[in-house]
């Protein structure tokens, strides 16, 4: 498999043009539905907004971005991504030791909450003139810390947007696929897991946390949902019983992946690490 060197703010933009009306997040009991075109629009938004404060893009100045995971969450994290902002990933639920240590470790420029969310909606929306340059900061995911202190590790534009592509190539997703996106924003494999279906065209669904946790509720989800393709852990997928035809393709990592029954999906088995942009 080979890809011409594009870095992640371009890989982005160009899917985000091209599929303009197709539906980039699906609606759910809490959310409307978005297009690509209107998720692109929220995301310049966001990116006049933090040049309104100041704060220069295409350089990888660091952005901690503090929101649940939601739609939102989405619009904020493509809005640096594209302009060329590096993003530290923060869950609001951290315990507050955790997240003071990011914050003093990493150094942001500005935190993006819900309430600086809302007021980035008010700006005018800006496009972005160039891509940013390769080796500009994209993405810092903290490790757990469960062997010592947290380490930050910086993945550049370019290291996410062939990791993106990469993967993209394994996966054969089209616009025509449902992706079921549920790993948690903070955890490094939600770049693979948001990123690489978005860059696809695919429909995305925000999995909700409590029906990840449950494997009747996740076959019943996809079900519902019509998806295509989604992510699960080996604990879950061990006990998953598909309950429609639907579901084609499966990626599990986060631990050693065996004593799998794929029942006729297709179930792809990816290793990686915080220091290698997640899949190898």
């Amino acid at each position: 498999m080979s890809n011409s060197k594009r870095t992640a703010g371009r890989v982005m933009l160009e899917a985000f043009e091209e599929n303009r009306d197709r539906i980039a997040i699906m609606e759910s009991k809490d959310y409307p539905q978005i297009t690509y075109g209107e998720l692109l629009d929220r995301a310049c938004r966001v990116a006049a907004f933090l040049e309104d404060k100041g704060i220069e893009p295409g350089k990888g100045k660091r952005i901690a971005i503090s929101m649940n995971r939601n739609p939102r969450y989405v619009v904020a994290f493509m809005g640096r991504l594209i302009f060329g902002y590096a993003a530290v990933l923060l869950d609001p639920e951290y315990p507050e030791s955790r997240r003071s240590f990011i914050l003093k470790n990493s150094s942001p420029e500005f935190i993006l909450d819900e309430e600086n969310y809302s007021l980035a909606m008010e700006c005018e929306a800006a496009y972005p003139d160039d891509a940013p340059e390769e080796e500009t900061e994209a993405v810092i995911v903290y490790t757990s810390g469960s062997t010592g202190d947290p380490k930050g590790i910086v993945h550049s534009q370019l290291s996410c947007g062939m990791g993106i592509l990469n993967l993209k190539d394994v996966l054969r997703l089209t616009p025509d696929d449902v992706y079921g996106s549920s790993a948690r924003f903070t955890f490094a494999v939600h770049c693979s897991d948001l990123l690489m279906p978005l860059c696809s065209g695919c429909s995305v669904c925000l999995v909700p946390p409590d029906v990840l946790r449950d494997p009747h509720m996740m076959a019943l989800y996809c079900k519902n949902h019509e998806i295509t393709a989604t992510y699960m852990p080996p604990s879950l997928l061990r006990t998953f019983d598909r309950a429609s035809d639907t579901l084609k393709t499966v990626v599990s990592s986060g631990e050693k992946v065996f004593n799998i029954d794929p029942k006729g999906m297709r179930v792809i088995a990816t290793y990686g690490m915080s220091e290698c942009y997640v899949v190898m």
